[in-house]
């Protein structure tokens, strides 16, 4: 049993309360799940929850833990250097279960990346892509996906006849962490673009104090849609998103998927979110040990 008593949580920077007197009582076997919206400290409560030293250099708290639940795991949603080197074990009640997330370098990587993108452009080449084409491309977990995009990425955005822009699923790749949101919408610094950008991101639901936060204090899915904000105020006309979704709540989650179905320009998406690939994505691709072939939507 876990039992958790009274907890208050509150964010040491802002001095938003994430959580106030909150109490609950799982039993051996239980199964919970924690909804809402980004930011609203999600992440947070499940840290404490397994160790609250995760959360002490920007939270405080009151409350406590009870009970024996047995052995338990973490897993995040965004892997630290360290956890990527590893492997990160989970736990149920009845028995322990395993997940083997070291990085498996696949042998001659250059070769298969040359043979996939051969195979993904010999019938439909990213050039003669029609404008608004939303291209989905998905398969099991380690077949090159995410390889694959990074390299219709390269090739994209050094072109001059493009306005592309990229996710990658590390947000740090792109993201520049120390500043704050309003800075990155707002590189030149002006009075009129800072409101501009604080318009946007009170659009997003971002709070008054995440605007003013370091981008690396967001929750993953805050990242997200400063991303997705980002490349549409860029104008760009071609998105190349990788799990563009898979941060969002199911509060949000629908809002973005519909605002990505609205967007005129081009889309080319690894996904596993079939709501994703059923309502924004009108041409499918999946990873056989052929290479990448044409899907049905019926296949979803």
């Amino acid at each position: 049993m876990l039992q958790v008593k009274h907890l208050t949580l509150t964010h040491r920077k802002d001095l938003r309360t994430l959580a106030e007197d909150f109490s609950f009582v799982l039993n051996n076997g239980d199964k919970a799940v924690v909804i809402g919206e980004e930011g609203n400290g999600k992440s947070t409560l499940l840290k404490w929850i397994y160790d609250p030293g995760m959360v002490e250099d920007y939270c405080e708290w009151s409350g406590e833990i009870a009970g024996d639940p047995g052995p338990m795991g973490y897993l995040a949603q965004d892997l630290s250097e360290e956890e990527k080197a590893g492997s990160v074990y989970g736990f149920c009640a009845a028995s322990p279960y395993f997940f083997d997330l070291t990085p498996k370098e696949p042998a001659d990587i250059a070769r298969q990346l040359r043979l996939l993108a051969e195979d993904f452009y010999s019938d439909r080449p990213v050039s003669s892509l029609s404008g608004g084409e939303k291209v989905g491309i998905l398969g099991p977990n380690g077949a090159g996906k995410t390889t694959l995009l990074r390299h219709i990425a390269s090739l994209l955005l050094a072109r001059k006849d493009l306005r592309a822009a990229y996710m990658s699923q590390d947000y740090a790749d792109t993201l520049p962490m120390d500043k704050t949101p309003v800075e990155y919408l707002a590189p030149e610094g002006d009075a009129a673009s800072e409101t501009r950008a604080r318009t946007y991101l009170g659009s997003i639901r971002y709070s008054r104090q995440e605007m003013a936060h370091p981008i690396r204090e967001l929750s993953g899915g805050q990242k997200a849609k400063l991303l997705l904000t980002k490349m549409m105020l860029d104008g760009v006309n071609v998105l190349i998103l990788d799990e563009p979704t898979r941060n969002f709540s199911p509060i949000s989650g629908p809002r973005v998927r519909e605002a990505l179905a609205d967007y005129q320009g081009t889309i080319i998406s690894v996904s596993h979110d079939r709501k994703f690939l059923a309502e924004v994505c009108d041409t499918l691709y999946r990873f056989t040990e052929k290479g990448v072939v044409p899907m049905d939507r019926g296949e979803l």
